[in-house]
């Protein structure tokens, strides 16, 4: 055989054996079924959409564009802090409803409800502001997590003042603060159940249940027919979100 003719089959040859492969790997790894379709999963967006359908729910009165920046910020602040997406969310729901406007009767302002102590300490130019209230919570409440190191401390301290927390070094016995715990770890779990049920709706080979970080995306065959927008239905947002709250309130 020829050189030249030996040069021209061994990328064909190559290219066969690659196909091969392939068409092996695709019938061994990934099974080929005419009623499902295989997908890229992603964990990050599925979540990002779940918080954007929660948000719009809990405060019907957004525009399409403040959703999309409460949820974008939620996203920046948590990932700077370490904190989970779901739990920034849910905390925000229980102090105003997602209200960037909402004003309390002791004058704590915006999303996250901060005082005029935090506002200086963050040093805030205006609370009503989406991104600079979102930064300056998260901020505050990185530096409740560094000193108490326990999550209802935390929020105890959020709510009730650090300094009360720091002296009793529990969680102070007013009504308030505890329904307001209560409140947050009911939104909590509320939305890590559904982004839980989200993956588990998808069949999965193997089956990985990872941190976000870990498995960014990963391959899956769609199970069956969901849409993957649809998470709540309207009675059960509206069971847990304090829909209609007044621009000023109590």
């Amino acid at each position: 055989m020829s050189f030249h003719k030996l040069f021209f089959l061994i990328p064909v040859t190559f290219l066969s054996l690659f196909l091969a492969i392939f068409v092996l790997f695709r019938q061994c790894i990934i099974p080929t079924q005419a009623s499902n379709s295989i997908v890229i999963l992603q964990p990050t967006l599925i979540q990002q959409s779940m918080l954007q359908y929660f948000i719009q729910q809990c405060n019907s009165n957004l525009t399409y564009t403040q959703i999309r920046l409460i949820n974008s910020e939620i996203q920046k602040q948590s990932k700077i802090h370490g904190f989970d997406p779901f739990f920034l969310a849910s905390l925000i729901a229980a102090e105003s409803s997602f209200n960037p406007y909402a004003v309390s009767s002791r004058r704590a302002q915006g999303l996250m409800q901060l005082t005029a102590s935090v506002l200086s300490m963050m040093k805030v130019s205006n609370p009503f502001n989406i991104q600079q209230n979102i930064r300056a919570g998260t901020q505050y409440l990185s530096f409740l997590a560094h000193r108490f190191n326990h999550s209802e401390l935390v929020l105890a301290a959020y709510n009730a003042g650090p300094t009360r927390v720091a002296r009793l070094k529990r969680i102070p016995n007013i009504a308030e603060t505890l329904f307001y715990i209560q409140k947050i770890k009911r939104y909590h779990t509320y939305l890590k159940s559904y982004f839980q049920q989200t993956i588990q709706s998808f069949w999965v080979k193997p089956r990985l249940f990872a941190s976000l970080e870990s498995f960014p995306e990963f391959l899956v065959v769609q199970q069956k027919s969901i849409s993957t927008f649809n998470y709540f239905t309207n009675l059960e947002v509206l069971d847990i979100c304090e829909q209609r709250r007044p621009k000023f309130f109590v």
